[in-house]
């Protein structure tokens, strides 16, 4: 359940724990996370993170994948900060070009989805960018052992011009980084005001 999950990863579930989180993984990752916010276009908000930039090698003390595993919770939690975003959902866009499918990445997002995306309600969708033929028949055998839940969330075979960290990534990686960091953090913080009024879980 998710208080098991909060208590086996230290999460404080505060604000102040989460923004520290955020930096950590920004500073782990810094061309991993690209954008953040409403789009007018799909009429819902976006997530959107390069998955190559993702190397658990970097992770070099099973505290640090513990750590990570608290920041996808405050990572998700902040993608509903009201009930309009509650009511909208999410799309998760997700860039696979050069996408390394290694066994510590597996294993890491096996127990996100194991441990925490089984508990915590995801209103929305994943949609896989520029996959090769190696990440489909991953994504084909995922949603076999996927929560029936999850199952049909997950969509491969986007295609776009360009790689998307050329639409996000400007004019510079860190003043894309410092932009998506307080996007993160705003919406965070507004997550925690409209609990301390109302239930959004």
């Amino acid at each position: 359940m998710m208080q098991d999950f909060r208590h086996e990863y230290k999460v404080e579930n505060r604000y102040k724990q989460g923004s520290q989180m955020m930096e950590w993984v920004f500073k782990l990752f810094p061309e991993h996370l690209l954008f953040f916010g409403f789009s007018e276009q799909d009429g819902t908000y976006i997530f959107v993170h390069d998955f190559s930039k993702f190397e658990p090698k970097k992770f070099t003390r099973p505290k640090m994948e513990e750590d990570w595993l608290t920041f996808m919770y405050y990572s998700h939690i902040l993608f509903f900060p009201d009930f309009e975003s509650i009511r909208k959902g999410i799309i998760c866009a997700c860039e696979c070009e050069q996408m390394d499918l290694r066994k510590d990445v597996n294993k890491l997002f096996g127990r996100f989805f194991s441990e925490f995306l089984t508990h915590y309600p995801f209103d929305g969708e994943c949609r896989f960018f520029n996959t090769g033929a190696m990440v489909n028949i991953f994504a084909s055998i995922l949603r076999k052992i996927l929560p029936q839940n999850l199952r049909n969330k997950f969509t491969v075979g986007y295609k776009m011009e360009c790689h998307l960290s050329e639409t996000f990534l400007v004019p510079n990686v860190e003043a894309a980084n410092a932009r998506m960091l307080g996007r993160m953090k705003e919406s965070l913080e507004l997550r925690y005001k409209h609990e301390a009024a109302f239930s959004l879980c």
